[in-house]
């Protein structure tokens, strides 16, 4: 099982209609051309499975600093970000108990990590709302580990307005890891968000995330175990940005390799916004 970086960093904007707790909200994204937002985060994912008797764990902790950059925003509103990692350090535990660990800060000709750090490694493009409308190639080698999650990390909002314990969803396409499945082939995962509250001009958002149809093959279930966490959002509706992500996940498998196995996969995603740097917006001169 493959450690995953769950990660989201979007620069968003949540216009109040209204002043009252209980009055509705509309939820926007606003992007400026030039646009900069790095948010510092942390990923501990433990895995158990046993297969015919045989028990495996694996457990692996994820820490980074990265970058979100707004390159364009067209006549429609729709915006092309590229990510970027700054900083990171992976260490996992083997099942005998070794530890394994890379550091970006510390010299090391052999480090994995060194071809992924300091440049872009994959381009979005999203609608004015957030839906994904292209996802683009990793454009550095090694970069599988960092963006493995990143598409169940692009949260759509809701087109309409929005009160305190209403809700929306949407669903996305996450491409089945091989050999389960052909090139392109996707499971479509539906995430659910409720508006929990709106006070001190932050929004906080309860989050959940679930495959959108049933899936009968234990074995795709399993594959797709690690991409369903759930938790909180919070919007800082002054600044108009994602402020803070902090997520669980715990979901267990049975039967995915036999009638005798089962998987339980947990782990825990926090990443906290550090700086936002604000572009030059269409119009605006320098």
């Amino acid at each position: 099982m493959k450690a995953a970086s769950w990660m989201v960093g979007l620069g968003l904007v949540a216009a109040a209609l209204g002043v009252g707790a209980e009055e509705a909200v509309t939820l926007k994204y606003r992007f400026s051309p030039g646009q900069v937002l790095r948010y510092e985060g942390t990923q501990v994912m433990k895995g158990e499975s046993t297969v015919a008797g045989m028990k495996h764990d694996f457990r692996a902790s994820t820490g980074w600093l990265r970058e979100w950059r707004v390159l364009s925003v067209d006549e429609k509103g729709n915006v092309r970000l590229s990510l970027s990692i700054l900083r990171a350090r992976v260490e996992t535990i083997t099942p005998d108990g070794s530890k394994i660990t890379f550091d970006t800060e510390k010299e090391d000709a052999n480090n994995p990590l060194r071809s992924v750090v300091g440049r872009p490694l994959v381009e979005v493009v999203l609608s004015q709302n957030g839906q994904i409308l292209d996802f683009g190639q990793p454009q550095a080698s090694g970069a599988g580990h960092f963006l493995a999650l990143l598409r169940t990390q692009l949260y759509a909002l809701p087109v309409e307005a929005v009160a305190a314990g209403a809700g929306w969803q949407n669903d996305i396409p996450l491409p089945l890891p091989a050999p389960l499945g052909k090139e392109g082939e996707a499971i479509r995962i539906r995430q659910s968000f409720r508006l929990e509250k709106v006070a001190d001009s932050v929004a906080t958002i309860n989050f959940a995330s679930g495959p959108a149809e049933e899936i009968k093959d234990r074995a795709r279930l399993a594959a797709i175990a690690q991409f369903l966490p759930s938790g909180k959002l919070e919007l800082d509706m002054t600044r108009g940005v994602l402020r803070r992500i902090e997520l669980t996940l715990d979901q267990t498998v049975s039967e995915f390799a036999g009638t005798d196995s089962q998987m339980h996969v947990t782990g825990t995603y926090r990443e906290v916004l550090q700086d936002d740097v604000a572009g030059n917006p269409a119009g605006r001169k320098k």
